[in-house]
């Protein structure tokens, strides 16, 4: 009985000068995770931190260095930065955890390169499309000659254009790539018999895509339909 006891003394002491049987499970490892967000033709970024792991908010400072010479200590989860000049830069979100009842200090940082552009000006997107014999317009007879046009299509600042054009439906899937704002296909007509139905008209999606030197890139598309001549 007297030992019984004294065992049990003995665990009531432990307890009380923090120590517990078994062993401790330990909190999750401090990891930085950093997401940067952009914005094509602008100095003006987003510094996205909120996938972190943090075990302990509030014994955990967050800093970003923006890659610019600037720093932002104390910092929220999520900051946005303006930068000077375009370039390329190298932004870090630095976490410090001092929790001496836990772990004691921790630090954990994450990086991303990323890289900034001022376009000289804007593209002005201007095109249309037309058949030798229908006209403008987004539905034409089969075997008719359909011209693709956007020449009207500006840059601002002057500069060269390239324009690339996608035609993807009934069985066609081409791409056209020139500095010639203008080209012309014949597209495939949808068969037809005497005594028969009329065949429902073709459907092509076109896509046009124009970039400049810069590598500034606009784009629109649309739905054009061909159907046989004689329905």
């Amino acid at each position: 009985m007297r030992r019984v006891f004294l065992v049990l003394l003995v665990c009531g002491l432990l307890s009380l000068s923090g120590c517990v049987w078994g062993p401790e499970v330990p909190p999750p490892e401090l990891e930085a995770r950093l997401k940067v967000f952009t914005n094509e033709g602008s100095l003006m970024v987003t510094l996205d931190g909120s996938e972190s792991v943090i075990p302990f908010p509030d014994a955990t400072s967050i800093t970003y260095l923006f890659g610019d010479g600037t720093e932002f200590e104390d910092a929220p989860i999520t900051v946005t930065h303006e930068y000077e000049e375009p370039g390329c830069y190298t932004a870090t979100l630095i976490l410090k955890e001092d929790h001496p009842a836990k772990r004691g200090y921790r630090q954990d940082s994450d990086s991303v390169q990323f890289c900034l552009r001022l376009y000289s000006g804007e593209i002005l997107l201007r095109w249309w499309i037309s058949g030798s014999a229908s006209g403008k317009g987004t539905e034409f007879l089969g075997n008719e000659l359909v011209t693709f046009d956007a020449e009207a299509t500006l840059h601002t600042a002057g500069l060269p254009l390239t324009f690339r054009w996608d035609i993807v439906g009934a069985n066609v899937d081409y791409y056209h790539v020139s500095q010639d704002p203008v080209f012309s296909i014949l597209l495939p007509c949808p068969p037809h018999t005497c005594n028969q139905p009329c065949p429902e008209p073709y459907e092509f999606e076109v896509k046009l895509q124009v970039w400049d030197s810069e590598g500034q890139r606009v784009s629109d598309s649309a739905v054009i339909r061909v159907r046989n001549p004689a329905c």
